[in-house]
């Protein structure tokens, strides 16, 4: 699914991978690229790849290294830094940790982006074994980043969290999980969009790895019938 927003050139793949491109300033940013199959691995080369955490649906060091440059900076939870220096044959100088709450300027290619770290986590999704599937003190994350002058927030693996509240203003693109499945249903889903207001807004975490393929379809359908003047694109 592709469309436009402003200067920037948005498609959004299978399960989470999404690709942002903006003219001006000229830059490629990739959030979670798993999957990359055919055109996408030979055509999308990323200036900046946003990892949010370390599970093999979101963390794919075959499909990071596909759509890698030797200028690709890529962004991720100080947390799983062990990981990604094991698995990704990066120079030290291209690898950013990050910790939820701060704030980060990503330079690549002469270009800057600003970046927010934004803590993504369960609050009641848990495994048989009573675990949450993505505990707070793990320190994953989701980002809100400013692409070519427009605020554009990728959840990660969340439940609805308090520390979205804070973000209302700031999100004018708004990515979403919605399955229910490790991450926060249909519902809560609707109830985050209606508290950021973004003017743009894509369901994910759906109809691949986890989740039907019509959720997409009905979080649309929530989203219009709930709130007004919010594009969503499925």
């Amino acid at each position: 699914m592709n469309f436009t927003y402003k200067n920037l050139s948005i498609t959004k793949h299978e399960h989470d991978t999404v690709v942002v491109s903006a003219e001006s300033p000229s830059v490629t940013v990739v959030f979670d690229p798993f999957q990359a199959q055919g055109a996408f691995r030979s055509q999308i080369k990323a200036d900046i790849v946003f990892i949010t955490h370390d599970h093999f649906d979101h963390f794919s060091p075959k499909d990071l290294q596909s759509i890698a440059s030797r200028e690709t900076v890529f962004v991720f939870p100080a947390s799983i830094l062990d990981k990604v220096q094991t698995f990704l044959d990066v120079n030290q100088e291209r690898l950013i940790p990050v910790v939820p709450l701060e704030e980060y300027k990503i330079t690549t290619k002469n270009t800057q982006v600003t970046a927010m770290a934004v803590p993504a986590y369960n609050i009641d999704k848990k495994s048989p074994q009573g675990n949450l599937y993505h505990p707070k003190e793990k320190e994953f994350v989701g980002y809100v980043v400013d692409i070519g002058g427009v605020g554009v927030y990728f959840v990660g693996d969340s439940d609805p969290i308090p520390e979205m509240e804070a973000l209302t203003g700031m999100v004018e693109v708004l990515f979403v999980p919605v399955s229910g499945v490790y991450v926060m249903n249909l519902e809560e889903a609707v109830g985050v969009t209606q508290t950021l207001s973004p003017l743009v807004v894509v369901p994910m975490h759906y109809g691949s790895v986890v989740g039907d393929a019509t959720m997409g379809e009905a979080f649309k359908q929530a989203v219009e019938a709930s709130v007004i003047g919010i594009q969503v694109e499925v």
